[in-house]
């Protein structure tokens, strides 16, 4: 594409921008309008997409009438082109710019350029509201945002997109990326969708009961919201496009930010939507078609692909939890225990506790604090120590930055959906295959990056055994969700509660098949980090469910468990006592052990022994996509 600037020269004669049109008209012949009409860059401007069923056609997943300008154009590529070629060919008057196509649908206008090979059209020269919207034409790079998950929230428990749009780039690797938090984000969500619960999320999400648009707000917005108040890190993967590629992405936002969408949970979310844009002016599929669901993450392992030449930089825009966690590690002896000690002792005054205990430089020790009360809430005790810290931390001299390692970011862990086959044997039921899949997310043994640590999620996650001529489904795990929130060993109490949520229908015990109960299951716990990589945790829960020939229809459990991790294995080892309620008969006892070998994006192998009533061996090759 080239620069769509209007200039004199372009056109060859001396003419006001705003009469770009009366200059030279677009004059398309029917043939002409047929082939440009099929263009891939036209149908993914105005969001077509192929009809199911027979016959050749398109349907738009724009579902608001008047984005289109020619009747039936939602289902009418041809019309749409033939409609918008007419409305830019209307005289253009600067005091009813807003009105005109060419400030309307710029995009579609930067578009007739590109085919035509002229400068016909300046939007960003033309339209004042679009230019405000471009930070007066300045925006000259993207970043795709990936947002870790929240599980607090069924619709964040798989992460985020935004788009975000940069202006003054630094011109040299010398120059420093800064974050200026005044810049436009671009996100895409469903409406009032925010305070439903997880299964009425889920159940609406699933049937597009959900209306959806594009919004956009400065980025500080998403930045108190996620790094602030939800504790999310932010991953910025900076698009390597050139100025008109920006132009045309930044332009074709604009056009949506006022079209409605249907919302469905599994494919057409943030995830779908943020991809759909950037795919205009990226070389790329980034949203993979051989899925019928799409998770955000799925977005940047498709933008690295092909050796990241899609992605121009990354960075981590770190939680305030995070930025105190990683601060405080660094920190030498007295410099922790001044912030122990401030942190336990709130009413000392601070000025006093300087002077009792002497730390040569309390700077950093200052910050760390002040990283602690940015999210610790807001309580009057809490912003009566921050003032005084802060007071005190003024009257230093700054402190140099350091540069630090920073984690592998989102795309170098495994891929969210899972195939998994595992050879194994039952001392109760013999030998036999168990194959396995999960369309999302991971497990305590996954590798991949940018979710909550120490955690599970999982949808629909299967297995069937078939042992000799036999198949029968061992389990479906409709949801589960564990988060440890552990306590960190040698930090201040930073930990919360750890707790489990998981329902579906699973086989009473390893000793039978063809034995299914669905069940419903939620815990609570704690656990401790109680060295860099290895956490133990405990949970008490309680489960109901039934089947045939159930022996409780309630239990109460308690959970002990084991998690060590390293950069290329993991283990996860868990006893469970379960006693019945509804039969207060003798409790039994269950344990597994687990192990991970490998790291890779697509492939692990697993290996494994566990014991519920019948004792099981399990070897496991997972390939992950």
């Amino acid at each position: 594409m080239n620069r769509y600037v209007m200039s004199s020269l372009a056109v060859g004669i001396a003419a006001p921008v705003c009469t770009a049109q009366s200059i030279q008209p677009l004059n398309f012949g029917p043939d002409e309008i047929a082939a440009l009409s099929s263009d891939s860059t036209w149908l993914k401007l105005s969001r077509y997409q192929p009809d199911f069923g027979p016959g050749n056609g398109v349907t738009s997943d724009v579902v608001t009438a008047s984005f289109f300008l020619a009747e039936g154009g939602r289902k009418d590529p041809e019309a749409e082109f033939a409609a918008t070629v007419d409305a830019l060919n209307q005289p253009f008057d600067p005091d009813f710019a807003g009105e005109h196509a060419l400030c309307t649908y710029p995009a579609r206008a930067l578009y007739m350029n590109q085919v035509t090979g002229q400068d016909l059209f300046d939007p960003f020269g033309s339209c004042a509201d679009l230019s405000a919207f471009a930070n007066d034409g300045t925006v000259d790079s993207v970043s795709v945002l990936f947002i870790g998950s929240y599980l607090s929230n069924p619709g964040s428990a798989f992460g985020h997109l935004l788009l975000r749009f940069h202006s003054d780039e630094p011109n040299s690797e010398e120059q420093e990326w800064t974050n200026n938090v005044l810049e436009r984000a671009i996100n895409y969500g469903a409406a009032a969708s925010e305070e439903d619960p997880m299964i009425p999320y889920i159940i609406k999400g699933l049937t597009g009961f959900y209306q959806s648009t594009y919004s956009s707000l400065e980025f500080f917005h998403h930045s108190d919201r996620y790094r602030e108040k939800q504790l999310r890190d932010i991953w910025e993967y900076k698009l390597d496009l050139e100025q008109d590629e920006v132009d045309f992405l930044v332009a074709n936002i604009w056009e949506m930010l006022n079209a409605k969408n249907r919302y469905y949970f599994l494919r057409q979310n943030c995830a779908y939507r943020i991809a759909e844009s950037v795919e205009l002016v990226v070389d790329a599929d980034l949203s993979p078609s051989g899925k019928m669901w799409i998770a955000p993450i799925d977005v940047f392992h498709a933008l690295m692909e092909d050796d990241g030449k899609h992605v121009a930089s990354i960075r981590r825009l770190k939680s305030r939890e995070r930025e105190f966690l990683e601060n405080y590690s660094r920190l030498d002896e007295d410099q922790r225990g001044l912030v122990d000690k401030v942190l336990a002792d709130p009413e000392v005054p601070l000025a006093s506790q300087l002077k009792a205990d002497p730390v040569d430089d309390p700077a950093p020790a200052l910050n760390v604090l002040l990283d602690r009360y940015a999210y610790a809430g807001d309580e009057e005790v809490v912003e009566t120590r921050e003032r005084e810290v802060l007071l005190a931390r003024m009257q230093m001299p700054p402190t140099p930055k350091r540069a630090e390692p920073e984690p592998p970011p989102p795309h170098t862990g495994q891929r969210p959906s899972l195939l998994q086959a595992t050879a194994l044997h039952n001392d109760e039921l013999g030998s036999g295959v168990e194959l396995r899949f999960r369309p999302v997310y991971f497990d305590f043994l996954s590798t991949t990056q940018g979710t909550v640590p120490w955690s599970e999620l999982s949808m629909l996650d299967t297995r069937v055994v078939v042992r000799e001529d036999e198949v029968s489904l061992r389990s479906v795990e409709a949801v589960k969700i564990t988060t440890l929130n552990p306590l960190q060993s040698g930090t201040p109490n930073t930990g919360a509660s750890a707790w489990q949520v998981r329902f579906g229908a699973e086989s009473q015990t390893l000793a039978c098949d063809d034995c299914l109960e669905a069940y419903g299951e939620a815990g609570v716990g704690r656990a401790v980090e109680f060295a860099p990589g290895a956490v133990t945790y405990g949970l008490v829960s309680g489960r109901v469910q039934a089947g045939n020939d159930t022996p409780n229809y309630l239990d109460a459990q308690a959970k002990a468990g084991l998690l060590l991790r390293g950069d290329d294995a993991a283990l996860h080892a868990e006893v469970n006592y379960i006693q019945g309620l509804d039969d207060l008969g003798e409790g039994r006892w269950t344990g597994k052990v687990e192990a991970r070998i490998g790291s890779g994006e697509r492939w692990d192998l697993r290996f494994g022994v566990a014991y519920d009533e019948a004792t099981e061996g399990r070897a496991s090759l997972s390939y992950y996509w």
